[in-house]
């Protein structure tokens, strides 16, 4: 942080260097357009860092992306069950009416 600090005043500084040269001359020259492009890289750089998530934010993703896996595979474990005893039950009673049907 006291790194970023710094060097963000150094940019500034030459920054404001560049702008009094620019009002002394009257023109932009490559010479003083570089603080200004670095300071902008440097802006853009920081916004970036930002964002990014450190490695125990995507370890907390990974696993609740790992225990979200485990809750759906759990479900349709339980729903197959469902499903198979279903048949199950559903076979069972067509052959039971078939049965009865045969007896009258």
């Amino acid at each position: 942080m006291i790194e970023e600090n710094v060097l963000y005043g150094f940019l500034e500084k030459l920054n404001q260097e560049a702008l009094l040269q620019i009002k002394r001359e009257g023109k932009l020259t490559q010479e003083n357009a570089l603080p200004f492009l670095i300071k902008d890289q440097y802006s853009k750089i920081s916004l970036i860092e930002k964002e990014f998530a450190t490695r125990g934010e995507l370890e907390v993703l990974r696993d609740e992306v790992h225990e979200l896996r485990r809750e759906c595979m759990e479900r349709f474990e339980h729903l197959n069950k469902l499903i198979i005893w279903g048949f199950a039950a559903q076979s069972s009673l067509i052959a039971l009416l078939g049965f009865g049907l045969y007896l009258k």
